[in-house]
């Protein structure tokens, strides 16, 4: 779900609109200890960087900054009195802030927190890679761990990441449901894969937010954010639509169960809307609609309303998984991995997940959606 930032009504409306004309930024950066105690404010030696959101990927998002360190002061890259620098020991938190002219005030936006992961230098400048904090738990377990039969699937996931030292928790569901036999993991399998295998099991998706906090539940259902193209749009270039002709659906049929009293069972269907890319209008020809289609049998709904739901959900479901869509577009920085957003175009309208993006923590560079780029690149020259 999208971040939280606490905002009056009106300094939300303000937000909003700023974002999409010429506003002011601060690009900040913050050193943490692995526990998110702050250690210092780094941001005079940042010179750019940007984070990139890529849910193929096994840490989810990740960042790349680049300091100004001629003297070695920050210690990323100069070892210590033990033999090794403070690299590993520290995370990085980056902030994207806005100003609000008319509240005159800054809104603090958290962009990334996590370990840093390699480091090298060139000159005065240091390269430093960041991913976020399922780095950190993808070390193999050091003792294996079973969860009793009849726990809590929400609590089973906590308890697998308290065991790899996890403290912070951001949005995290509830559920009902209990693990209906004993959860066993061995010491070849790792703290994210365990926990992941028990998110999956509920249809959760499982992630690090900008804070650094393990955010778990269901994909948001709603649209976080409309992007448009057009004047007051965020859109900047001609958005590129790709898709799967050989899993392309466009159509779902229901067939559920007989009401009592009733001499049929109920029915429900549901089409992509026609302004939709792979509609059946848009995918017809001669004149006829192309309705590709698959069908529900399930003897347990027995209203038109839950066949329409259950319709209305598969329907859904296909026509995220087979529309992937790329663009330029200007910085919205409150999305997480896997949101929901729209694409509206003068020829279409879209929803599809929030799955891949490069974000710059500097005003130069727009931010890239649907695809993963270089938004950013080094402002002070290298001695």
């Amino acid at each position: 779900m999208p971040l939280q930032i606490a905002l009056t009504p009106a300094e939300r409306t303000e937000f909003e609109e700023t974002l999409f004309r010429p506003h002011t930024i601060r690009a900040r950066a913050h050193m943490l200890d692995l526990n998110h105690n702050f250690v210092a404010d780094i941001t005079e030696a940042l010179d750019s960087g940007q984070v990139n959101f890529d849910t193929e990927s096994t840490t989810l998002r990740s960042a790349s900054v680049v300091l100004f360190d001629p003297t070695y002061e920050l210690g990323f890259d100069r070892p210590n009195e033990l033999g090794s620098s403070l690299g590993p020991t520290v995370l990085v938190r980056l902030w994207r802030d806005v100003w609000l002219p008319k509240a005159e005030r800054w809104v603090e936006v958290p962009l990334f927190t996590g370990p840093v992961t390699a480091v090298s230098r060139d000159g005065d400048l240091l390269n430093v890679e960041l991913q976020s904090k399922v780095f950190l738990s993808q070390d193999k377990l050091w003792s294996p761990i079973t969860i009793k039969r009849g726990t809590n699937r929400a609590t089973a996931i906590r308890t697998v990441l308290v065991a790899c030292g996890e403290t912070k928790w951001g949005w995290n569901a509830a559920t009902s449901q209990k693990l209906t036999a004993d959860a066993s993991f061995a010491q070849d399998v790792t703290y994210w894969d365990a926990a992941k295998s028990l998110a999956d099991s509920l249809g959760w998706v499982l992630y690090y937010n900008a804070w650094g906090h393990l955010n778990f539940g269901s994909p948001n259902s709603s649209v976080s954010f409309t992007y448009r193209t057009g004047n007051g749009g965020a859109i900047l270039s001609t958005p590129k639509i790709q898709y799967n002709a050989a899993s392309v659906i466009n159509s779902v049929r229901v067939v559920g169960g007989t009401p009592k009293g009733a001499k049929a069972p109920v029915t429900a269907t549901a089409k992509a809307p026609a302004d939709h890319p792979l509609s059946p209008q848009n995918l017809g020809r001669g004149g006829k609609l192309r309705h590709v289609w698959s069908d529900i049998t399930n003897d347990k709904l027995t209203t038109k309303t839950q066949a329409q739901n259950a319709a209305n959900a598969e329907l859904n479901k296909a026509l995220l998984e087979n529309v992937e869509i790329s663009f330029d577009a200007l910085v919205y920085p409150i999305l997480d991995e896997t949101d929901l957003i729209r694409v509206q175009t003068d020829d279409f309208t879209v929803n599809c997940r929030f799955n891949k993006s490069s974000v710059p923590l500097t005003s130069e560079g727009t931010a890239s959606v649907g695809y993963l780029t270089r938004v950013t690149k080094p402002r002070r020259k290298k001695k």
